[in-house]
């Protein structure tokens, strides 16, 4: 059983891939590769039984802004294993391939677990930390009148637009922003859209949100120039809002940061601790969770 990397331009394994992922997680990735999303920042790590795929880890390299600062980070996903395989080493196996690769190469690798394997992890020196989500609980806000563009990723025109706004956006925050993970935020559009994508033409601004009894959900936003979070909130011509939601790190000079509510959001596994300690307000992009 041999270690296969990047087999992308491999029609049969990446079939194979494709199948593993369905039966895995029940999503077919075909779409999200038909649509070019598939970059240079995911990875996969095979080991495959002929030609067939019976085991996975990908890796996203990526950068990210951290306290000021670009620094070089990996996450890790779309860890798998076919089931007639479990039980024989094979995530092992690959985990030390890709730590061995990467470890060296970044400041940061991390992976967000689910509940079955939270003792896996730490037995390549992964550390428990968390993630959060922001709150804040703003004062009545007068909308702008802007009629907001509901984009599709599908469409090929609202695709290329996104991915023109999302390489030319600049920083949400200066604390923690994921910078290239456009391959993450196109898959949850395809396949998870956490809510609508929006589109204001006056500003150049997308922002992912959902509206809910007074609550505003903000999963993400593609500035182009700096707004404060009183012009941003009025694009979406929703007056009563009494609660929004941050799920990613925010930072305007209209909000102190004492103001902010921390509410825990999930667990992540680090392997150094310069982000998402318990004590931290660490945040990660939503639609950058691999």
């Amino acid at each position: 059983m041999d270690i296969v990397k990047n087999i992308k331009k491999d029609d049969v394994l990446r079939n194979s891939f494709f199948e593993l992922a369905h039966d895995t997680f029940g999503i077919d990735f075909r779409e999200w590769y038909k649509l070019e999303l598939w970059n240079k920042n995911y990875k996969t790590y095979c080991i495959k039984d002929g030609n067939k795929i019976i085991s996975n880890v990908s890796v996203n390299p990526m950068k990210a802004i951290i306290n000021g600062e670009i620094k070089k980070i990996a996450q890790i996903g779309t860890v798998m294993t076919d089931k007639d395989h479990r039980k024989e080493g094979l995530s092992r196996r690959l985990m030390e391939e890709v730590l061995n690769k990467y470890r060296n190469k970044t400041d940061l690798i991390y992976l967000f677990p689910n509940e079955s394997v939270m003792k896996f992890y730490p037995k390549f020196g992964f550390k428990k930390g968390i993630d959060n989500i922001f709150i804040y609980y703003p004062e009545r806000i007068k909308n702008s009148n802007t009629k907001l563009i509901r984009m599709n990723i599908r469409n090929t025109k609202d695709r290329n637009l996104l991915r023109k706004l999302f390489n030319s956006r600049i920083p949400n925050s200066n604390i923690f922003h994921l910078i290239d993970y456009w391959h993450v935020f196109g898959f949850y559009l395809v396949f998870d859209p956490p809510g609508g994508i929006y589109f204001d033409k006056d500003t150049n601004t997308v922002l992912v949100y959902k509206y809910k009894e007074g609550v505003l959900h903000l999963f993400d936003v593609l500035m182009q120039k700096r707004l404060t979070f009183k012009q941003l909130i009025s694009i979406t011509g929703i007056e009563d809002i009494k609660e929004v939601r941050f799920y990613f790190r925010p930072e305007f000079d209209d909000i102190d940061e004492k103001d902010y509510e921390l509410k825990f959001n999930e667990d992540v596994f680090v392997d150094r601790r310069i982000l998402f300690t318990k004590d931290s307000d660490s945040c990660h992009n939503a639609m950058g969770h691999a």
